[in-house]
């Protein structure tokens, strides 16, 4: 159960940050590679049974 993946009991709404990786295997030509790794929030919401996920508009850091 995919939930269970984001430390979530079934009958918990929450927001979570997920880790996200682009071209994991290294098969795209990159000049960098030190900025293929983000967090991205994502948000459980719902009953047990009808669970959704929805994931906010990107935002950059205002860093």
């Amino acid at each position: 159960m995919i939930l269970r993946r984001f430390g979530c009991h079934s009958d918990q709404n929450a927001s979570r940050n997920v880790e996200v990786t682009a071209n994991p295997d290294g098969r795209l030509f990159e000049t960098d590679t030190s900025n293929n790794v983000t967090l991205r929030k994502v948000i459980l919401k719902g009953r047990s049974g009808a669970r959704t996920v929805s994931v906010p508009p990107y935002s950059p850091d205002p860093s």
